[in-house]
């Protein structure tokens, strides 16, 4: 089930309490749900203690086996373990030992009605019994376990020897291998009608190394609290209502305040997860939580760093988790599938990070909650390597590292990601494995770690080197020099994202290309601007931040066809219609126009760049301009482009002349000129090609 849903507030108020933002986003955590064990029914008298390195250890009871088994979680997940069997393992309790950071576990041998203790060694897991009767009796039931700092183990413990005899509360603690020194806390005479006292122990170290108990007194229903001081032993009420005090935890917060978290059904109507505190000297009950069908069962209480409470407890059919804020409890459900969240186990690591450890009674599993972030990553080892081949076994640092941790190299352009292949965790805190090099874009990566909670990217983190390209084709190898968006192929190996591509020549400006795209580390493709170029072979250079490499002579830069074009002044008239022509044909750098012929469209030639041609006979004449260059030959026909108009009173021409768009223009693509028309004079005055009519010349005007 997803609960993220809950988790910005859950980080809201520990940042309040901590004053520091314990995740940096609510997005960067997780809640994660694990089964310890799951064959059988296992997980009944579940507990649960962090060691110096945050590694939970659980203890519990397998049911279907009679046994007790014990598991810790690391980077490669759970690894569960038989200690003790034979019927053994009810009430257990675990807890670390703070000299050699190893666990131990009391519980209760339900065959021998014993109470036995179980410490790993580092090797193997040691076994003693604690306490014991040869009667009938009950000795060891409603255990609880804790060190003090010298790792003394200090365990508390309902005892009933048998009838007319003692029972009640007793603490036990280690004074050397297999012995123990055991005194009677709080003890009545077991007799018909009296029974169950002293039973529901719980057992907390203060500031001062000195044990404290909770337990209770089921003949008057009183939640009391046994110390030890300099003084010896002592026991008070802490609380006179007949129905809390089941089930208890006990913590103590930085000033020795004692609260014991339980079971209480003294409220009408409802059951309730409750605080019993002693704060200043004052013994108070809070309900935190209330609710019907069992509400409240099955509490445990923790105290974080900054002393708020922290509380675990079963919510009728789940697992729920409440908070103390400064605005009251805020609580949460962690866990709503099946009948859930029996025998909750909680602890808390230097962040306040909540763990929970819990016997879901529907499957009949062993069930783990934490909160986890995504994963520290501090550094990669090499920080490079070359794009020639496979890198092997390079080693990550960090933190929070999974056994289904993924890593990858990622460029800041995610254009380019290299997962890690033959990733093998060893620890939490490092990790190693290969990258497929060859032929990837060199460059700077960011190196990214995976874990169930999400992923975390170190910045910079690698570098992709390469060898100084090799340039081995292009494609094609020429080019006109009339082209503005000449695209070519390059081949070769060791192209980068950032290699240039030139065209060089002795004398010349390098003609460098725009567009340039990787395909891979062997092809990619640019566009050259080759308009007005020099003709002849060009070296191409492919230069990258590695090197460089050359193809001498490798393009051939070849002149482009000429565009033939012309103009004409006047294109209308009277003949004889003497018309001006001039050359506006385009060629290209080195590539001029050699030879220029003119077909006039009344039988009249020129060779002439810009000749002149009188018309004789009237008509509208079509001209044609052909122009020969290093390139090609080009033709530009411009129909009906000349119109020569007879004079008026002329017998063989009627026509007056006309100035329209007929003469001036025949939309030819090829016609650049200012469509130049001729302005004809509305008076006698003579026109430009009529000649001198002046009588006194003495000429004919002809």
């Amino acid at each position: 089930m997803n609960f993220t849903g809950r988790l910005p507030f859950f980080v809201l108020f520990l940042t309040f309490l901590t004053g520091v933002l314990v995740f940096s986003t609510p997005a960067r955590a997780a809640w994660i749900y694990e089964t310890v064990a799951s064959t059988g029914d296992q997980g009944q008298y579940s507990s649960l203690a962090l060691d110096s390195a945050n590694t939970p250890h659980v203890a519990f009871y397998d049911a279907s086996n009679g046994k007790l088994r014990y598991g810790y979680r690391d980077f490669a997940g759970w690894h569960v373990s038989d200690v003790d069997s034979g019927n053994r393992g009810d009430y257990a309790q675990i807890a670390i030992n703070p000299v050699n950071d190893y666990p131990a576990i009391a519980y209760y041998d339900q065959e021998g009605g014993r109470l036995r203790y179980a410490y790993w060694d580092g090797d193997d897991w040691n076994i003693e019994v604690i306490d014991e009767n040869e009667d009938d009796g009950y000795i060891g039931d409603y255990c609880d376990l804790t060190f003090n700092a010298d790792g003394t183990p200090y365990i508390s413990y309902h005892f009933d020897e048998s009838w007319f005899e003692n029972m009640g509360t007793r603490v036990a603690w280690r004074t050397a291998p297999n012995t123990w020194s055991i005194h009677d806390l709080d003890v009545i005479l077991s007799t018909a009608g009296v029974t169950n006292f002293g039973r529901h122990t719980a057992i907390a170290m203060s500031t001062a190394n000195r044990p404290q108990i909770a337990y209770r007194d089921d003949i008057l229903g009183y939640q009391k609290f046994g110390w030890l001081d300099g003084g010896g032993w002592h026991f008070e009420i802490a609380l006179d209502w007949e129905q809390a005090g089941e089930q208890p935890s006990l913590a103590l917060d930085s000033g020795d305040n004692v609260f014991i978290s339980s079971y209480n059904t003294e409220t009408i109507g409802d059951e309730c997860a409750c605080i019993i505190s002693k704060v200043a000297g004052d013994w108070a009950l809070e309900n935190v939580e209330c609710g019907a069908g069992n509400f409240g069962q099955y509490t445990s209480v923790a105290v974080d760093g900054n002393d708020a409470l922290h509380l675990a407890y079963y919510g009728a059919d789940r697992l729920n988790y409440a908070v103390e804020t400064p605005d009251g409890w805020d609580i949460s459900v962690i866990d709503e599938t099946g009948v859930t969240g029996l025998f909750v186990g909680l602890a808390l690591d230097g962040d306040a990070h909540p763990y929970f450890v819990y016997y879901d009674s529907t499957a009949k599993d062993v069930k783990f909650v934490f909160v986890l972030d995504p994963p520290a990553v501090a550094a990669i080892d090499p920080d490079n390597a070359p794009n020639t081949g496979p890198l092997t076994g390079a080693a990550v640092t960090g933190d929070r590292f999974e056994a289904a941790s993924e890593v990858a190299l990622v460029r800041p352009d995610s254009k380019v990601t290299i997962a890690g292949e033959n990733v093998t965790v060893l620890s939490g805190q490092s990790l190693t494995c290969d990258f497929e090099l060859a032929g990837v874009l060199p460059g700077v990566y960011a190196l990214q770690v995976s874990n169930q909670a999400g992923t975390t990217t170190l910045e910079n983190a690698f570098t992709v080197t390469t060898l100084s390209p090799e340039l081995t084709s292009i494609a094609p190898a020429s080019g006109g020099n009339d082209e503005t968006a000449f695209a070519v192929e390059l081949s070769g190996n060791y192209f980068t994202l950032d290699m240039t591509v030139s065209l060089k020549r002795d004398g010349e400006w390098d003609i460098v290309a725009s567009g340039v795209e990787l395909t891979d580390t062997t092809a990619a493709t640019a566009v050259f601007n080759l308009k007005n170029e020099r003709p002849g072979d060009w070296d191409v250079v492919v230069e990258t931040p590695y090197g460089a490499a050359t193809i001498e002579d490798g393009f051939e830069i070849f002149c482009g066809e000429p565009v033939a074009d012309f103009t004409a002044v006047p294109k209308a008239g009277y003949i004889p219609l003497t018309v001006q022509f001039a050359d506006a044909s385009a060629d290209f750098g080195g590539c001029e126009i050699t030879a220029y012929e003119w077909d006039f469209g009344d039988g009249g030639t020129s060779t002439e760049k810009n000749p002149q041609h009188t018309y004789e006979t009237a008509g509208i004449y079509s001209v044609t301009l052909t122009v020969t260059a290093p390139g090609g030959t080009d033709a530009a026909l411009k129909t009906d482009y000349i119109k020569a108009d007879a004079l008026p009173g002329d017998d063989d021409d009627d026509t007056a002349p006309v100035d329209d768009d007929s003469a001036d223009d025949d939309d030819d693509d090829n016609d650049n000129d200012d469509n130049d028309d001729v302005v004809l004079p509305d008076d006698d005055s003579p026109l430009p090609n009529a000649g001198d009519d002046d009588e006194d010349s003495g000429s004919c005007g002809c």
